[in-house]
């Protein structure tokens, strides 16, 4: 559970500060972290399945960082035009 969360943070953390295609980076941490589980342990269905619930909740928390940059960039071109 602490790793979705996790993966969500840095998927925010990413969609907010990085530039436009760094801002996908963090979606390979879900996967990395999968295939190094696979690896060690076993490649099965309910990996496949976390690994994509991981990858969902980064590209989540990624559109969620890009969606409160673009709030807090419009309203200071707006204030900027209005006055």
């Amino acid at each position: 559970m602490i790793g979705f969360v996790l993966f969500a943070l840095c998927g925010f953390v990413f969609g907010y500060a990085a530039p436009k295609a760094w801002a996908l980076l963090p979606v390979l941490l879900p996967i990395t972290v999968g295939i190094y589980t696979g690896l060690m342990d076993t490649f099965d269905g309910t990996l496949f399945v976390l690994i994509a619930v991981g990858v969902g909740v980064t590209v989540l928390g990624i559109v969620a960082g890009r969606m409160l940059l673009w709030s807090t960039e419009g309203r200071g071109e707006s204030r900027g035009s209005t006055a």
